[in-house]
Parts: structure tokens; sequence; C-alpha cells
């Protein structure tokens, strides 16, 4: 997968370039939604903004476990994927168990807002 990655960069395909810039403005997003858990809100924009924190969480935690998942198979051989062996230890090692740990720490992000907020 790396190497397509890299090919489609240096090609400047332009659904690829939209995809990048995609994942730019969603991660930009997530870090305002962490910024927004520390300003007090009124308590019905307060849960809004700790369901949403708690929601991402959750998707960020079983998206990276699913692909580590994918990927761990594949790497036993018994799912065939076309990826690189160095882009499959890449991910499996750093770049899927990133993604989980986001997760909680997005998950403990929300609820430890939501106990200061509604004790």
């Amino acid at each position: 997968m790396g190497g397509l990655i890299y090919q489609k960069a240096v090609e400047r395909d332009p659904s690829f370039i939209t995809i990048v810039w995609l994942t730019g403005v969603a991660k930009v997003c997530g870090g305002i939604l962490l910024l927004l858990n520390l300003r007090e809100w009124s308590k019905i924009t307060k849960r809004i903004v700790v369901l949403l924190t708690l929601i991402s969480g959750v998707f960020l935690f079983f998206y990276g476990f699913a692909n580590m998942l994918t990927l761990a198979l594949s790497s036993i051989g018994l799912l065939s994927l076309q990826i690189d062996s160095l882009a499959l230890k890449w991910r499996l090692i750093f770049w899927e168990p990133f993604f989980m740990i986001g997760g909680v720490l997005f998950i403990l992000s929300a609820l430890r807002s939501k106990k200061r907020t509604f004790k």
C-alpha cells in the first residue's frame, strides 16, 4: 500500500488529493472537538460535545482494531491483501495501534469532561 500511496501522490491524482485534504480537515475537527471539552458550556451543549467526543473515540478505536485484525490475518496468510511487507509491519506496529490509543484517549477525555461537568 505504501507504494500505491506514493505513486498517487507523485502523480497528483485529483481524487487522492481530495482524500488527503478531507483527512486533514477530519484531524483538525478532532483536535477542535477535544479543545471544546475544555470550555464551560451550557448543559445541553456540553452533553453534545461529550457525546460527539465519545462517539469519535469509539469509532477511532474500532477503526484501528478492525484494521489491525485484517492486517494480522493477512500477515499469517488467512487474507490476501496487496500490501508491501514493510508497510504491513509499519501499520501493525505503529499506525493501527496509534488509532486505537487515540480512540481510548478520546473516550477518556469525554468521560473526564462528563465527570467534571455533571457531578
